[in-house]
């Protein structure tokens, strides 16, 4: 496993939804390279106060919503398409905090690339 509680502490280990997790790590496996997930679960005030929705991926218990670290395109490339290829129906890009955002939230629109 790539991911452990010991080396992910942005992880909600208690909330996270462990399909999602076995889908983020399968990515990682496609990328090659390190994720480091910034955000997973948020609660709803959580959310507003960095900028999202109090009703958005990362406040569904279990979260299937993971933000992820990304520096550069080249590594934001390998990312989208890892994500993509592990079967994440909804992938967000956000250059202005540099990560990508993926998430299995089915109330939300489904097979998506957006910007946040």
């Amino acid at each position: 496993m790539y991911f452990t509680p010991q080396t992910d502490p942005h992880i909600d280990w208690v909330r996270v939804d462990r399909n999602a997790l076995q889908m983020l790590e399968k990515a990682r496996e496609i990328a090659g390279i390190a994720f480091i997930v910034t955000s997973n679960y948020r609660t709803p005030e959580h959310s507003e106060a960095v900028g999202g929705f109090a009703t958005d991926a990362h406040t569904q218990n279990p979260c299937s919503a993971f933000d992820i670290a990304c520096a550069d395109s080249a590594s934001r490339w390998k990312i989208v398409f890892a994500l993509k290829e592990a079967g994440f129906p909804r992938i967000g890009i956000n250059t202005k905090n540099n990560h990508v955002h993926c998430d299995c939230d089915a109330t939300k629109p489904q097979f998506v690339l957006f910007e946040e």
